[in-house]
Parts: C-alpha cells; sequence; structure tokens
C-alpha cells in the first residue's frame, strides 16, 4: 500500500518532527517544499507558484481575511504563516 501524502503530513505532526520536506514531481517537473517546526507547518511553497502560503489559504476560502488580518497583527517570524497555522 503506498503512503498518501496526508499520511505523511499526519506521521510528522503526531511524530512533532521538525525539518523540511520536498515533494518533487518528475511528471509534472515541479517541486514542493514544506517547513515543520514541532509537527506543525510553518511555511510551504511549489516551485510553479510563487504566491505565498497565506495568499493561497485566502483565495482558496481556506481562511478569511478576518483571519489573515489577525495572522499578521501575531506575527512572530516577520511572517504571517506559522501564525495562520494556529487559527
Amino acid at each position: 500500500r503506498e503512503l498518501g501524502i496526508h499520511d505523511v503530513f499526519q506521521l510528522l505532526d503526531l511524530s512533532r518532527k521538525t525539518g523540511v520536506l520536498r515533494v518533487a514531481s518528475e511528471l509534472r517537473d515541479d517541486e514542493g517544499v514544506v517547513h515543520f517546526d514541532s509537527g506543525r507547518v510553518v511555511h510551504a511553497h511549489v516551485k510553479s507558484k510563487s504566491v505565498p502560503l497565506e495568499l493561497t489559504l485566502l483565495q482558496s476560502g481556506k481562511i478569511s481575511k478576518d483571519d489573515l488580518e489577525s495572522a499578521r497583527a501575531k506575527r512572530t517570524n516577520g511572517r504571517a504563516d506559522a501564525d495562520i497555522v494556529d487559527l
């Protein structure tokens, strides 16, 4: 049985791992990078898309504009990415 990407994320979360996960697709000639801190996603980007995670979440409806503004107000690392994860 194959391990899906959501299973990998869950495993990293449950084991509270810190580091960088790179996911590459030869078929799409693309690569994604996800940064974890104690199992939490704190930053992510895809090579072919230069849009920040916070804007991707906003555009997809996963967070509201109020959520984004709240995260920006609480910034601890210069980016809202980590604070959005807390919402």
